[in-house]
């Protein structure tokens, strides 16, 4: 709680590993680069009843940032919050990109706040969300969620409420909806 770090990952870097975090709290942190709370880099990362809280980052994830290469192991959020993060590019909450899954399920996202894109959660990986609600949350495009030129792969009893976007997007923006099954499911 309440560290900081003049580049990335300002409670916790981790590079080239795969990450386990269960019952924790990252609460506090900030980062004048990505990364307010979390980075684990080249890995993957699985969050259980975890909570992601009041974190700042600089440039992108807020909370949490994360994955950046294709073969990256899955990013896996169960029962978790992530609450009041704010980020001054994408993913106020959560980044997660170029891995080959995301894997949401009984999440909390709330209150979150990106200047750019997804103010609660900003993904371009194939993604499945279950029981995953967005509340409050809010960024010029994709307030609650952004996916980036994605399919939503599936999504089942998911709220998004009183999310907003000064562009486009209030609840949930995607590049390649259109072509997807319907996302709100329940």
């Amino acid at each position: 709680e309440g560290n900081h770090s003049d580049e990335d990952g300002g409670g916790l870097a981790a590079y080239g590993c795969y990450l386990q975090l269960l019952d924790t709290a990252v609460v506090g942190n900030t980062a004048d680069g990505d990364g307010g709370g979390l980075l684990p880099w080249y890995g993957g990362l699985r969050m259980e009843r975890c909570e992601v809280r009041d974190n700042v980052a600089g440039g992108d994830g807020g909370g949490l940032r994360g994955g950046d290469d294709p073969s990256d192991d899955p990013l896996v959020m169960l029962e978790c919050l992530v609450s009041g993060n704010q980020s001054g590019g994408h993913g106020g909450g959560v980044r997660w990109d170029a891995s080959n899954l995301a894997l949401l399920a009984g999440t909390l996202f709330e209150l979150n706040q990106a200047a750019l894109q997804g103010g609660g959660l900003w993904l371009s990986v194939a993604t499945v969300l279950e029981q995953v609600s967005f509340v409050g949350n809010s960024a010029a495009e994709g307030g609650g969620a952004y996916l980036a030129g994605l399919c939503l792969s599936r999504a089942t009893d998911c709220r998004f409420v009183d999310n907003v976007a000064s562009v486009a997007g209030g609840g949930l923006h995607g590049g390649t909806l259109g072509s997807c099954p319907p996302p709100f499911m329940g």
